[in-house]
């Protein structure tokens, strides 16, 4: 599809905030708000680039200028998202991430830069107090959107999603014991490390191997196409018995 082209004159600033926990879409709408907005001709070529922290202060710590100046040339065109954005901006005055934000707002703050979206992301209470350090932000990041956690069945879809496009079928009794599995994940979910889409790829993960297992011992041959790529029950966890053991991470240490 060729790009719309708009008019030279319209003045509008595509920068953006996207708040919300790991794993609710926000890398993913990312890489669709660059497409729409050059579908609409607001941006050149659609790129995303994606950076963190890390991308722009190494070890060698007095090079951010020459760093950023790399990282939004590649980025000019498309959209630059910029992952935990709050980690550029601490209460300590020498650190080198606050440089990196007032080189971004001087950037933005010249017309000629027009033909470039930022988007800053990361948790909503961080993000906000990214924005109390620096409050040029604010004016410079007009558009904000919040990304809330995904509710059961939205993660019932998105893992449906997942075995599907893989070629996998799941029988009524799979997807009842799968949406159980998911129900137990989100009812004793750590608001802290919950992952949202990512919990669904580790149950996949596991649910892949489970099912490989039971093929192996059931000595199901390549011949056996329907066994091979159908998911059974027992392929599945079972709630509060085994999710825990295979899906959780455990804690290693001394008492």
């Amino acid at each position: 599809m060729a790009p719309l082209t708009l008019s030279s004159s319209q003045d509008i600033n595509l920068h953006a905030i996207f708040t919300g926990s790991v794993g609710c879409g926000k890398t993913t709408v990312a890489r669709l708000y660059a497409s729409l907005l050059y579908d609409i001709g607001l941006l050149s070529t659609g790129q995303v680039v994606i950076a963190d922290r890390s991308s722009f202060i190494d070890k060698y710590w007095g090079h951010a200028e020459s760093v950023v100046g790399k990282i939004l040339k590649l980025a000019q065109g498309g959209v630059l998202f910029i992952d935990e954005a709050y980690l550029l901006a601490t209460n300590d005055d020498k650190d080198p991430g606050r440089i990196v934000i007032q080189m971004l707002l001087d950037i933005l703050a010249d017309d000629k830069n027009r033909d470039i979206a930022i988007v800053l992301a990361g948790y909503p209470d961080k993000m906000h107090e990214l924005l109390s350090v620096n409050p040029g932000l604010t004016s410079r990041f007009p558009n904000v959107f919040t990304f809330a956690d995904f509710n059961v069945s939205e993660l019932r879809t998105i893992a449906c999603a997942k075995f599907e496009k893989m070629g996998y079928n799941l029988g009524d009794e799979a997807e009842a014991q799968l949406e159980n599995c998911i129900k137990d994940l989100y009812n004793n979910r750590d608001p802290e490390t919950w992952g949202n889409a990512r919990e669904m790829e580790n149950l996949y993960q596991a649910v892949i191997l489970r099912h490989a297992q039971r093929c192996m011992a059931e000595g199901v041959t390549s011949e056996d196409i329907d066994v091979l790529i159908t998911i059974e029950p027992e392929d599945i966890p079972v709630p509060n018995v085994e999710n825990a053991r295979i899906l959780r991470p455990q804690k290693i240490g001394f008492r």
